[in-house]
């Protein structure tokens, strides 16, 4: 199953400086569902999925979706999710969510996806 910015149903955890750069990446630092069922279940993984828009070189934007993935890996194992459980890949500006050449498609584009 895939979720676009899931993220974290009340989360009272979330340092401040740490929720402000979430929201900057376009996640919703207001649900914690998936830490939760990750701290309960130790033996489920799941996959973080970093995308960029289409702007700026393919080298450039790998690494761009790869720091979303790991900012979000970051703030879910903060928040109790372990290290083991997550693991991250970038696919850049190669599957965007919209297409189109404006600002509208380039924020649905820059986003982590979480698969389970």
């Amino acid at each position: 199953m895939k979720m676009s910015n899931p993220f974290l149903s009340s989360c009272a955890t979330c340092p401040a400086r740490d929720a402000r750069h979430l929201v900057e990446l376009g996640i919703n630092v207001n649900r914690c569902d998936y830490v939760v069922a990750l701290a309960g279940n130790p033996n489920t993984v799941i996959t973080l999925e970093g995308h960029a828009d289409e702007r700026g070189s393919r080298e450039y934007n790998l690494a761009l979706g790869e720091r979303r993935a790991y900012a979000v890996k970051s703030q879910m194992t903060l928040l109790g999710a372990g290290d083991n459980q997550i693991k991250i890949v970038s696919y850049g500006e190669e599957r965007p969510a919209l297409e189109g050449h404006d600002d509208n498609a380039w924020s649905k584009n820059r986003r982590v996806e979480l698969h389970y």
